[in-house]
């Protein structure tokens, strides 16, 4: 079913309600809304995506394209290692110092409002 057979379904559900007139852009925009509820719910639309991280950065943003993260791989040259979940507060619990830590290769990753960080943070990339 495509966005036009739900849009008339509904105007004819509304019609036989004698609810008033919808708009255009309010259906539209209540369609697409719940068509992302309904990807996001049922994880249909999973995909990979490649993020360029930089040598000395700890945090870098995650693209708005992406609404979950099921799982995150570091690729150095011809292996991809999976990465450990983890949260920041976990971080500073275990290690206070942890962010002025030594760079290198990471082995853990977490998520803070849009941004994904790495632990520890990435020294030369290969």
């Amino acid at each position: 079913m495509n966005r036009g057979t739900i849009a008339n379904r509904t105007r004819d559900q509304l019609a036989a309600l004698s609810t008033s007139y919808v708009t255009e852009t309010t259906l539209n925009n209540a369609i697409s809304d719940s068509m992302s509820r309904f990807n996001s719910d049922a994880e249909y639309y999973r995909t990979d995506t490649t993020l360029s991280i930089k040598a000395g950065g700890r945090e870098f943003t995650i693209p708005t394209s992406i609404s979950r993260i099921y799982q995150v791989r570091l690729s150095t040259g011809t292996d991809r290692v999976a990465l450990e979940p983890t949260h920041r507060d976990k971080l500073s619990r275990d290690d206070t110092g942890w962010e002025g830590g030594t760079a290198g290769t990471p082995s853990d990753y977490y998520c803070d409002g849009g941004y994904i960080g790495f632990e520890p943070k990435p020294s030369a990339m290969t």
